[in-house]
């Protein structure tokens, strides 16, 4: 049996997780196109070229102490939320750039890598994973995207004050 093809609830839990990272990381290219002051299709474009997330967070907080508009609470929110991201990321990149395996027991498991393999061995360590603690980081995921979201809205605010359309531009669900 492979341990997520033939695995629903094990499929399903990673999709969800994947699919929440997108959110997030959709949500930064929203931030950076406020920050930039680029039409969202641009924004997009160019932040996808940005792939780690350290370049990501180098980007926006730069960007977010040259805008005019961004107060010092918006800077210190963003960078709150961009050491939550590069938290996140690290979790999520474990799951999905590492091989998840199922014992001959049974049990499920995900290989990560050794820092420092030993001469000879496995440059990696099975470490038991479920469905349930990839839930638990989705969530995490899911509930950090809010908080994004909420930082878009203060940020176009910023941006156009006055405006109110931008207060119901991102309505929360």
């Amino acid at each position: 049996m492979h341990p997520v093809d033939d695995d629903p609830m094990m499929a399903s839990a990673i999709g969800r997780c994947s699919n929440n990272w997108t959110h997030a990381e959709a949500t930064l290219a929203w931030i950076f196109a406020s920050l930039t002051q680029t039409d969202h299709t641009i924004a997009v474009t160019v932040f996808s070229f940005f792939k780690s997330t350290n370049t990501q967070s180098a980007v926006l907080k730069k960007l977010a102490k040259i805008s005019p508009f961004m107060t010092q609470d918006l800077r210190g929110r963003l960078t709150r939320a961009l050491k939550t991201y590069a938290a996140l990321a690290e979790g999520r990149n474990q799951l999905l750039h590492n091989p998840i395996g199922r014992s001959i027991t049974d049990q499920i498991y995900i290989m990560l890598r050794t820092p420092v393999p030993s001469t000879g061995g496995i440059p990696y360590e099975a470490k038991p994973i479920s469905s349930s603690e990839i839930d638990g980081l989705s969530a995490k995921i899911r509930a950090f995207v809010l908080e994004l979201v909420d930082l878009q809205k203060e940020i176009m605010k910023a941006q156009h004050p006055g405006n109110s359309l931008f207060g119901g531009l991102f309505p929360r669900d």
